[in-house]
């Protein structure tokens, strides 16, 4: 008995790109990207807002950075709402399925679905408020 060897014939892929995702686990890798991008962008923003009220000449390098650099600035501003909308909206998704709503494939696919269509609502929308179209 204790002289057995037992080889495990499971075949492992490691090949990501072969690996065929339900729409589920889309939704779910995209609000975990989202949050490490929320992450990220918010440590620059708060850099920046330390350094615009260190001093009215910080203010006034932070104020000369974002006015010089004007369409990046507002690239950056609908880039950080968005992933912070999409992260809220799949939290929410989340939450719902922590309650046990919507957590069988056949709900999950569908709210899937409807969240994918909301953000993409949320990112055309705030895409207009900010570039004024």
């Amino acid at each position: 008995m204790f002289g057995r060897i037992i080889i495990n014939k499971n075949i492992v892929n490691l090949n990501i790109t072969t690996i065929n995702f339900p729409l589920p686990s889309i939704v779910s890798i995209i609000h975990r990207i989202t949050g490490f991008i929320l992450f990220i962008g918010i440590i620059f923003l708060f850099v920046s807002f330390k350094i615009s009220l260190s001093s009215e000449e910080g203010f006034n390098i932070v104020k000369h950075v974002l006015i010089s650099n004007y369409l990046l600035a507002k690239f950056i501003v609908w880039g950080l709402l968005s992933t912070f909308f999409i992260h809220l909206i799949g939290g929410i998704r989340h939450i719902a399925m922590d309650l046990h709503l919507f957590d069988n494939l056949k709900s999950g696919s569908y709210t899937s679905i409807v969240i994918l269509i909301i953000n993409l609502f949320i990112i055309i929308l705030l895409w207009r408020i900010i570039w004024k179209i």
